[in-house]
């Protein structure tokens, strides 16, 4: 019966050692480290901590992957609404200046006729 015993958990530690294991790995996957992406995360504060990799193997594999994910889903959420309204600024901005450059232009050529009445057709001068 002492051999069952040992036997019985020395098979619990296998499949507790296994499903950390599988844990770690589904972590990787689900924060995407490869180098590019970790550099990029790093940038922007998105990094997996060591406390919650720890938490991780407390809490169990479901509840911290959807924690993880909708954590994840926030910040990408907050990271494309800003993205989002820089890109408008920036349209609006350009917009302004194209504006601007065409206003300018027209000037520019409006002073030109004054100066030069053969370009305005009405102010031709007198021939002769």
């Amino acid at each position: 019966m002492a051999m069952k015993t040992s036997e019985v958990l020395v098979e619990s530690l296998v499949k507790m050692k296994n499903s950390v294991k599988m844990l770690e790995v589904m972590m990787m996957r689900v924060a995407n480290l490869s180098r590019g992406e970790e550099t990029k995360r790093k940038r922007r504060g998105d990094t997996v901590s060591k406390e919650t990799q720890l938490d991780a193997s407390r809490k169990g594999e479901e509840s911290l992957l959807e924690e993880l994910d909708m954590e994840g889903v926030k910040k990408r959420s907050t990271m494309l609404a800003k993205a989002k309204k820089r890109s408008a600024i920036i349209k609006n901005k350009l917009a302004k200046s194209l504006e601007r450059s065409v206003k300018v232009k027209d000037n520019m050529t409006n002073v030109k006729k004054m100066k030069n009445p053969t370009l305005n057709g009405r102010n031709k001068p007198d021939v002769g």
